[in-house]
């Protein structure tokens, strides 16, 4: 089973290729602080069985809170 990092660097996937690259079983991975912008006009339907993995870290602004990265589709759908 395949893992894609996912982020704004060189070394790293771009959401969307590694999306249509990963296979039933793969792991997308988001590197701390990636950020994609969905594309207000577009339905992105993901119809394999893929493993989102966002990193844990501390953030002093929520008094030390953890934080994770999240998905979260449009309230429309």
């Amino acid at each position: 089973m395949a893992r894609y990092l996912v982020g704004p660097y060189n070394n790293s996937w771009n959401f969307m290729d590694a999306l249509e690259k990963a296979q039933d079983g793969d792991t997308i991975e988001f590197e701390n602080g990636y950020v994609f912008q969905w594309p207000t006009n577009k339905v992105i339907e993901i119809d394999k069985n893929l493993h989102f993995v966002g990193h844990v870290v501390p953030n002093q602004m929520v008094m030390g809170a953890c934080l994770t990265t999240s998905l979260r589709p449009p309230s429309d759908l």
